[in-house]
């Protein structure tokens, strides 16, 4: 992923990396600016259909608490989790060839379809705002009273220069279960909240024997998180993505 150069100084020479964060570009987008989704309407009518595809990713009344989420960290303790920009700390054809060895088309047609992404210099994101590292390896909190989630400060770590940020060089196995689960759980024709509870160890009522006795399910359609579990890096700021390198996620590293 990491494009290198030797710099050559008195007695050694050090290898700079150049690191990236990537974010995928968004159906509809017009003009060259990324602006986190509570910040849409603020800029042009314009971004209307890019802010009702992005906000139908949260119709689900288990994702719109994330909507209440704040992010640790940054100079102010009211930042949601929809004020900033979310970008990915690993390439997306990392995920593409995971995909793809689980079956590609047939795991999810999807998979021929264009997917393009920014390829945007860790540099350049520090320029454009405050930036934090979610590692999406410790499970935040939920209230199970009222759903509130709340983030394990110890799992978000403040970005204050390009030395503070490496990028992941492979899908954490924890994504690798999640893909293979969501293929399993679309066979059985189960649905999204069976998916967060097996995530959860929350067992299906009615136990396994009842699950083997019903007829042949028909295959569902549960929307796949393509980033879950991988580090997300969070940008509270707009990026203006003018000169900024366009990539698809069939392209090699």
């Amino acid at each position: 992923t990491a494009v290198c150069r030797q710099v050559v100084r008195p007695k050694k020479a050090l290898k700079l990396c150049a690191m990236f964060v990537y974010h995928q570009i968004p159906e509809g987008m017009q003009g060259t600016t990324l602006v986190p989704l509570n910040r849409m309407k603020e800029f042009s009518d314009s971004m209307g259909t890019v802010h009702a595809s992005q906000k139908e990713k949260y119709a689900d009344p288990a994702r719109q608490a994330l909507m209440q989420v704040t992010i640790p960290h940054l100079s102010s303790d009211k930042v949601l989790w929809n004020d900033v920009l979310h970008t990915s700390a690993l390439h997306p054809h990392h995920i593409y060839k995971a995909l793809m060895e689980l079956g590609g088309p047939k795991y999810d047609a999807s998979i021929d379809s264009p997917n393009k992404y920014f390829k945007i210099p860790i540099e350049k994101l520090l320029e454009c705002g405050e930036v934090a590292v979610y590692d999406c390896v410790t499970a935040p909190s939920v209230d199970k009273e009222t759903g509130k989630i709340t983030l394990d400060p110890t799992s978000v770590k403040r970005v204050q220069s390009a030395s503070d940020y490496a990028e992941m060089t492979a899908v954490p196995e924890k994504t690798l279960d999640y893909y293979k689960l969501i293929q399993r759980f679309r066979r059985e024709g189960k649905t999204e909240a069976d998916v967060r509870n097996a995530m959860r160890g929350i067992k299906p009522e009615g136990g396994e024997k009842e699950e083997e006795a019903k007829e042949a399910p028909t295959p569902s359609k549960i929307p796949m998180r393509l980033f879950h579990g991988v580090a997300h890096v969070w940008c509270w700021g707009t990026i203006d993505t003018s000169g900024v390198e366009v990539i698809d996620w069939t392209d090699p590293i």
